[in-house]
Formats: C-alpha cells, sequence, structure tokens
C-alpha cells in the first residue's frame, strides 16, 4: 500500500484594486472597496489585513474614527477606514502596506496614492449621457453627450485624460487617435469614437476632466454598440410556371 501524504499549501491574500483616493484640502473621506480592496480564497474578509508601514505625511488614518496603524478588508467593506488631511498645503500623499492573511501570507510595499485638492471648486461633469453607434462605425462624442464647466475656466482649458479603456474601439481627435482631448474640441465636434470590434458588445472609458489649476473630476462614459444589419449577397431565384410553382 502507498500511502501519499499532502502538505496543503497556504494561497496569499491578493490586492484586487487599488486607486487613488481624491479629496480637498482640509477634507475627510472613507476609502470605499473600489478604491482598495483585497481577497483571499480561504480566509473572510476580518482576516484579510493591511498593516500600514509608513505614512500617511500629510494626513492621518482613521479606522472607526481612531487613529490605527492596521485594518482588515472587513472594516473597508463597512466603510470604517477614512482618511484626514491635516489641512496643510495641497498635492499627493500616500501611504505603505502589508497585506496578510490568516497564516501571514500577501504582498508587501503596496502604495496607496491620496490626491489632495486645493479648496478651490474642480471642474463639474453637467453633462454625461453616453453615445450609441452601430458596431463598425464611428460618431461623433458632441456636447450633447459629454460636457465639463468650470465657473474659472474657458473649454479649451478643460482637458480630458482618458484612464481606462475603451477596449472595443478608439477616441480620435480630429480623425487621429488620441487619450486627451479638451472640452472646446468637444464642442468643435472634433472627438469621436470609432468602434473597431468584430463584435457589438458595449464598450465605455473612464476619465479625468482637469482645469487649469490642476483640479480634476471623473467619470465613465458609456458606449452602447448595436449590431449591424447582415448584408446577403448572390442572387434569388424565383420559380416559374414551369416548375409548377405558379400554376392555378
Amino acid at each position: 500500500t502507498l500511502t501519499l501524504k499532502v502538505t496543503p499549501v497556504n494561497d496569499p491574500a491578493v490586492v484586487e484594486k487599488n486607486k487613488a483616493l481624491i479629496l480637498k484640502e482640509g477634507g475627510k473621506r472613507p476609502i470605499p472597496t473600489d478604491l482598495l480592496s483585497a481577497s483571499d480564497v480561504e480566509d473572510g474578509a476580518s482576516d484579510i489585513i493591511f498593516d500600514v508601514t509608513d505614512g500617511p505625511s500629510s494626513g492621518t488614518l482613521l479606522v472607526g474614527g481612531s487613529a490605527a496603524g492596521s485594518f482588515t478588508q472587513a472594516t473597508l467593506e463597512a466603510r470604517s477606514v477614512s482618511y484626514v488631511h491635516d489641512g496643510v498645503g495641497t498635492g499627493t500623499d500616500s501611504f505603505t502596506f502589508n497585506l496578510r492573511d490568516a497564516a501571514g501570507d500577501g504582498p508587501t510595499g503596496q502604495t496607496f496614492s491620496i490626491k489632495v485638492q486645493s479648496a478651490a471648486e474642480a471642474p463639474a461633469v453637467t453633462t454625461n449621457e453616453g453615445l450609441t453607434l452601430t458596431e463598425g462605425e464611428s460618431a461623433p462624442i458632441t456636447s450633447t453627450e459629454l460636457e465639463a464647466t468650470d465657473a474659472n475656466d474657458d473649454p479649451a482649458d478643460l482637458t480630458y485624460s482618458i484612464t481606462s479603456g475603451p477596449s472595443q474601439g478608439e477616441i480620435q481627435v480630429d480623425g487621429s487617435q488620441s487619450t486627451t482631448f479638451t472640452q472646446a474640441q468637444v464642442n468643435s465636434d472634433l472627438v469621436s469614437y470609432n468602434h473597431t470590434a468584430s463584435s457589438s458588445d458595449n464598450d465605455s472609458f473612464e476619465f479625468e476632466v482637469e482645469n487649469s489649476d490642476g483640479l480634476t473630476a471623473s467619470g465613465t462614459f458609456d458606449i452602447t454598440v448595436e449590431a449591424g444589419q447582415v448584408a446577403i449577397s448572390g442572387s434569388v431565384e424565383y420559380p416559374t410556371e414551369g416548375d409548377g410553382a405558379l400554376a392555378e
């Protein structure tokens, strides 16, 4: 009899999402799970632990309202983890963390970024209606579909940067592929989406729009792709009276 001994191997915790938190100078914001999140195939949320090893330097990390050097995935899901800025200056802040599961395994040296904006007003995305087009076609993105405004800036000073997507096509500015464009170019019908995929799957792209002060607003622009008509090639033969089909 051959006896095999199987030694279980722990699967470490993994970081699922790690995107920057944006808040105003002197502000306080919870860190939502769509910005920071981790998982583990063997452990529950309360056993997935973030240990802060450095920072933040311009604010304080709070768990349940009290300063803390560690938190769990469960407290993130409960929206109990917050960052409060000290109110001095703008720019960027961050903290470094190690992630571990119940067995102590996980990635180390991870950085969570924080963007601190001036108390001055950021631009506002006032229109974000999305776009609908037929597969394989190109359509302009006009101010009817996408518009940002700012009380202190002209449309030429509001710059969009695509941060993710699209996956089924490309954004073009005056006929050339681009990942940036201005509201002035949108207003002039110079920005378009060109569908290049072979399927009619819907598409989208995430963006940030920045004003001349460096303040930003973000959003997701949805693109609905409708299936095109199937072309029928060849000739159609009709029966003749000699075939008996038209005989009365």
